[in-house]
């Protein structure tokens, strides 16, 4: 017995096994060995495999502003992180990175882009990190263009 350091078990089944899970398994006797219980409880820990993705050169959509305006840079670059089965099929159609400018009167604003994810998808990285937002007077009333 001193020199035991493992028991075997018999087969199960982990097809479509989507989330961590306990099964009842039957140990398997080796060398006329009998063990009391003959079964045993597996924790089976299931963690989805993460990923990284960078998208290059998306478009920045301004919205709620009804002024002219100007937005530098106009695109951005975003390195995600999530879920395999998800980030490699994800795509960021237009309108998913904005910049709400409700908020904001003219003037000159540094803004951060917001971005539409799905869940368990996260930003690791925006290239660059802020924006520059300049909410332009409106020309009807005179000002600047």
């Amino acid at each position: 017995m001193d020199r035991l350091t493992a028991l075997e078990t018999e087969p199960f089944d982990l097809t479509d096994l989507a989330a961590s899970a306990q099964r009842t398994v039957g140990l398997v006797r080796a060398d006329q060995l009998s063990v009391k219980p003959e079964t045993v409880v597996v924790e089976i820990s299931v963690a989805p495999v993460v990923t990284t993705r960078e998208f290059k050169r998306l478009a920045v959509e301004v919205r709620n502003v009804d002024r002219p305006f100007q937005l530098k840079p106009a695109r951005v670059n975003l390195t995600v992180r999530g879920p395999q089965r998800v980030v490699q099929n994800l795509t960021l159609d237009e309108g998913t990175v904005y910049v709400d400018g409700a908020t904001y009167e003219p003037g000159e604003h540094i803004v951060e882009a917001e971005v539409t994810l799905p869940a368990g998808v996260e930003i690791v990285k925006r290239d660059p990190p802020v924006i520059r937002l300049e909410i332009l007077e409106d020309p009807k009333n005179g000002a600047r263009k």
